[in-house]
């Protein structure tokens, strides 16, 4: 058993690095111990309702902001013995939770799964979002505007563009900038040529052509072009109709002051901008119960 909860730990720690928060960075549970959240950068932003706790250092969520009854979380099924190779996480409702801390889920669909489970520890789930169009864990943003820092085309418009090339920061630190040169799989390729057959005069001169205006400053010094890496361009999904989506995960969460229940921020329609004073948070079921402060009657229009 031992074993078993090291894996499903594990399993828990590497979805947290690829999912940029882990299983309790958008979960009414508690960010993993192996965990490293930068609370700083605003990626992973809480807002916890005020009459449940919560912990600073696990991101906001801790064990004892228990989940609220009928909340959607996702629960990892290790398979046999618990073991983390084709292990999965499942949609789930939180049906209650014992004294002893575990919880009884029934898994979705709900019509197809009536038997539920009981004896779920809090450490083998995490939040879905409670929103009718989400209920899912992970939120990709979309992909931001990427263009050559050279020839100034558009990257992901351009479908023909399956890789890019861009400076390490290592590399655009050595050259007394900041800001990492992004080059095109055709400029890539002419500034490799460029280099090959003028030798670093010519590729210096090439190069200070397309940084005089670069925001990082006019480069004094030839690209090192063995340091840049080929990074994938976000390709539209082909039965998508929406915008084209990174790997970047929105970490953001707020829960409903009333019913308790987590959202993604931009599924809540939550902006913190609005909430000033700390003002809390109500979804829409629980508009009803929010409290008509000065602030609600000059946005709600008299009926």
């Amino acid at each position: 058993m031992a074993d078993a909860a090291a894996n499903v730990k594990r399993q828990r720690s590497a979805s947290a690095k690829s999912a940029g928060g882990g299983c309790h960075s958008g979960g009414s549970g508690g960010v993993g111990e192996e965990d490293d959240l930068d609370l700083t950068s605003g990626v992973h932003q809480i807002k916890a309702a005020y009459d449940r706790p919560s912990d600073s250092e696990s991101g906001g969520f801790c064990e004892r902001n228990r989940y609220a009854k009928d909340q959607l979380i996702e629960v990892y099924d290790g398979g046999v013995s618990g073991a983390s190779v084709g292990g999965e996480w499942r949609l789930a409702v939180v049906r209650g939770c014992n004294e002893q801390g575990l919880y009884t889920v029934q898994y979705e669909p709900v019509e197809q799964n009536r038997h539920k489970q009981t004896g779920v520890a809090w450490a083998s789930t995490r939040v879905a979002c409670m929103h009718e169009d989400c209920r899912q864990h992970q939120l990709f943003l979309a992909a931001l505007p990427l263009f050559c820092d050279r020839c100034k085309k558009a990257l992901i418009q351009a479908p023909q563009q399956r890789i890019y090339f861009q400076e390490t920061l290592e590399a655009a630190e050595a050259s007394g900038s900041t800001t990492c040169i992004r080059l095109c799989n055709a400029c890539h390729s002419f500034l490799r040529t460029e280099a090959k057959t003028g030798g670093a005069k010519a590729l210096l001169e090439e190069t200070a052509k397309f940084t005089r205006e670069h925001q990082g400053g006019e480069r004094t010094m030839p690209l090192q072009l063995e340091q840049f890496e080929e990074c994938p361009v976000p390709q539209r999904i082909e039965s998508s109709s929406g915008p084209i989506m990174s790997t970047d995960i929105d970490g953001r969460w707020v829960q409903c002051e009333h019913c308790h229940k987590w959202r993604h921020w931009i599924c809540a329609l939550y902006d913190d901008q609005q909430y000033p004073h700390g003002r809390p948070f109500y979804c829409r079921s629980c508009k009803a119960h929010e409290p008509k402060t000065e602030q609600v009657r000059h946005t709600v229009p008299p009926t």
